[in-house]
């Protein structure tokens, strides 16, 4: 672990999510990106390239075969898991054994197995995970619809985020739109309407973005990450809001992880069965709140 002022990070895996966080740490005072890994040096020249815009160093780079000289050699005090999902607990379990701090994306991991190991390396070591999210697709129509009646009246908000979108007719590379960078090709908008009782409906003005996940991200890697210096103000909410952790990341796979045994055996499946550890008291390090009760019993039919 390093005793510079900037935490030293690595970003593994340098495809299109993982260019968010690259830029994100190079724009952030307190972090520097020390280290790239990935199979592929094009990809990693790639991330050089945008380390170089930002203005900052380049960063060194590794084959994944020697991650753990990765962490020893460059001093790296943080780890940021952006690789295939099936690959996440390859290096999330051998960061958290070296008391790195570890950002990965969700979803943590893709099976029962190796959910259990990353649950059982937080609870030997202590450490904890913070898990991110990404946006894998659109669906032809993306949006929601939410109201809240009251004793005064009703409010309703409307959003669409795609109204609809062309048949994919063959497999290329992965756009900004589909990663929530950038606006899908026919984006919806947001409309937020009072209807008090007894009175005609107001249209409340509202300011909206498509890219960045609707604005999610800059939220996102605050709270992450820390505020960009100078550039804007902090999202307070965003920096003091708890972010997700290891339990958070097995509890979101928890019905998919039941239904694939659920199918095979067409019988009830309890996940507290299939994932030991992933209770409220399965001794995993917390230090944001216990979260509710819900999803501990959860059961796939």
């Amino acid at each position: 672990m390093s005793r510079t002022p900037q935490r030293r990070a690595v970003v593994v895996g340098t495809g299109h999510r993982a260019r968010t966080f690259t830029r994100a740490l190079a724009e952030r005072p307190g972090h520097v990106v020390a280290a790239l890994c990935d199979p592929s040096p094009t990809r990693m020249a790639f991330h050089n390239r945008l380390l170089a815009d930002a203005g900052e160093p380049a960063a060194t780079e590794w084959e994944p075969g020697r991650f753990a000289d990765l962490l020893a050699e460059e001093d790296i005090d943080e780890v940021v898991v952006t690789t295939v999902d099936a690959e996440h607990d390859r290096y999330i379990v051998p960061a958290i054994e070296a008391g790195c701090r570890v950002v990965t994306e969700k979803p943590m991991t893709v099976d029962a197995e190796r959910c259990a190991r990353i649950l059982d390396t937080v609870r030997s070591t202590g450490n904890s995970l913070t898990v991110a999210f990404h946006l894998t697709a659109y669906s032809p129509w993306e949006g929601y619809r939410v109201m809240f009646n009251g004793s005064a009246g009703r409010l309703e908000l409307e959003v669409e985020e795609s109204r609809w979108q062309r048949p994919t007719t063959r497999i290329g590379s992965a756009g900004g739109a589909l990663h929530g960078e950038t606006a899908a090709e026919h984006a919806g908008g947001a409309r937020l309407t009072l209807r008090p009782l007894w009175r005609a409906p107001l249209d409340i003005p509202l300011v909206t973005a498509h890219e960045a996940h609707g604005g999610g991200d800059p939220r996102m890697l605050d709270a992450l990450f820390g505020p960009v210096d100078g550039t804007r103000p902090a999202d307070a909410a965003a920096v003091t809001h708890p972010t997700a952790t290891e339990r958070d990341g097995a509890l979101a796979l928890a019905v998919g992880l039941a239904a694939n045994p659920c199918f095979e055996t067409g019988l009830p499946v309890a996940v507290a069965e299939l994932v030991p550890g992933i209770g409220p008291d399965s001794g995993a390090h917390r230090d944001q709140g216990e979260v509710g009760e819900q999803g501990d019993q959860v059961q796939a039919r």
